[in-house]
């Protein structure tokens, strides 16, 4: 199984200086519907939750936040055949993120969908799984892990040390796949 790493990295940045940087979080260039497509099936979604907001206020990763995006195509893909989403807080209010998974987990057509939610991505700490069963799968990191490989951030530059997608990482029931630009 292929999945892609912070799937909404598509979107633009929310601020100007954040273009600026964006090299270092950028890591994707398909919208949902298109890593689909491209024989995704696991989609890793960090959002940013204003206080009391009903949906995320942004996507992100690290330091940059990008714009909404369409929250309505996003649970369109994810509620596709073979679909399967983790969500996780990258910053914000966990309060209101919190209020925000227990609304989607209490859809059971949404809740089989979801492998688990994160709201504190320093600790990793999970909050509430969906009931999609993803136990068979070992995890194979397909990107570079900063700093632990001693690179400086920059996916687009150190994804072609790594494979992309093939058929067989795609038929693959053993093992699922993150990668950038897929």
């Amino acid at each position: 199984m292929t999945g892609s790493h912070n799937t909404m990295t598509y979107l633009k940045p929310h601020k100007w200086w954040m273009k600026l940087i964006n090299f270092t979080s950028k890591c994707q260039d398909k919208t949902p519907e298109e890593q689909y497509a491209a024989g995704v099936r696991y989609f890793d979604i960090r959002v940013c939750m204003e206080k009391n907001a009903i949906l995320p206020s942004y996507y992100g990763h690290g330091k940059i936040k990008y714009e909404k995006g369409d929250c309505q195509l996003l649970q369109e893909v994810l509620l596709k055949p073979g679909a399967v989403g983790r969500i996780i807080l990258e910053k914000g209010d966990v309060d209101t993120f919190r209020e925000y998974i227990d609304t989607l987990l209490s859809l059971p057509t949404v809740a089989e969908h979801i492998h688990y939610t994160v709201d504190n991505k320093k600790t990793w700490n999970i909050y509430r799984r969906g009931t999609a069963d993803m136990s068979k799968y070992t995890v194979v990191e397909n990107y570079p892990v900063y700093p632990k490989d001693g690179l400086l951030p920059w996916p687009k530059r150190h994804n072609r040390r790594y494979p992309k997608i093939t058929p067989e990482m795609i038929d693959d029931d053993t093992h699922l796949y993150l990668c950038d630009f897929v």
